[in-house]
């Protein structure tokens, strides 16, 4: 049990020192699909929960589990507008003017956090589709049901 707290800990610093490897790694290449292969979001997760269940091996499911209930909590600390880690930094901003920002611009601020999180995660939701072939299986199974 104690050695969960350090646990935690080092996974949650190997997606820091992972996400600044791979961003720099692609800005070197001056490629974005390196980056763009190692992001997943719902449908990846959800796959490769499914081949860690098939496994039959539970401490694997439950180190899983871990690992993304750890990697949801990094997201959420980022310094995105919307998210935790970004209403933070606007609090600590505000803290070193000594003054409030005003409602309007917050709200500015934050609509342009959430179309951002929005546009990313529909992007992210269609490159895993496309990823796991998950559009030609849905085609597929229309064409099975109206026999074209």
């Amino acid at each position: 049990m104690i050695s969960a707290i350090p646990h935690t800990w080092n996974m949650f610093s190997y997606q820091l020192v992972s996400l600044r490897q791979l961003i720099d790694d692609s800005i070197a290449s001056q490629d974005a699909q390196i980056a763009l292969q190692e992001v997943g979001g719902v449908i990846a997760v959800g796959n490769l929960v499914g081949q860690v269940v098939s496994l039959g091996d539970y401490l694997a499911l439950l180190n899983l589990t871990a690992l993304l209930s750890v990697a949801l909590a990094f997201f959420n600390v980022l310094p995105f507008p919307l998210l935790d880690g970004g209403q933070a930094t606007l609090e600590i901003l505000q803290a070193l003017m000594r003054r409030r920002i005003p409602d309007k611009y917050l709200n500015v601020i934050n609509t342009i956090g959430l179309v951002f999180l929005l546009g990313l995660s529909v992007l992210i939701t269609f490159k895993d589709a496309l990823q796991f072939n998950l559009i030609q299986g849905i085609l597929e199974q229309v064409r099975s049901v109206f026999g074209r």
